[in-house]
């Protein structure tokens, strides 16, 4: 995947970072998250909620822990044609 589009897509380089360690390496806790994207634990935990709240990640319970993982990649079609829908109808 072109991790460039979610750049120009309104995703700050953590988002992508993330996104990208979910990709690679599957569902996982933050600790986890942390260490692959090297993000600050503070800054990783806001750019996780983030991701959760755009709704390209989610949060689950696994063994007693906070885990997240990618939602299915027609979550990101639905966010790009609605946000390509909101330009088109500005447009007008």
């Amino acid at each position: 995947m072109n991790l460039e589009v979610l750049k120009n897509w309104r995703l700050s380089e953590g988002e992508v970072k993330i996104y990208s360690a979910l990709l690679e390496h599957g569902e996982m806790p933050t600790a986890d998250l942390v260490k692959f994207t090297k993000l600050k634990r503070g800054d990783c935990y806001y750019k996780v909620y983030n991701l959760v709240g755009k709704g390209l990640i989610e949060e689950f319970d696994k063994n007693k822990n906070k885990h997240f993982r990618l939602v299915h990649p027609e979550k990101l079609r639905e966010l790009f044609d609605s946000e390509y829908n909101t330009i088109a109808t500005a447009k007008r």
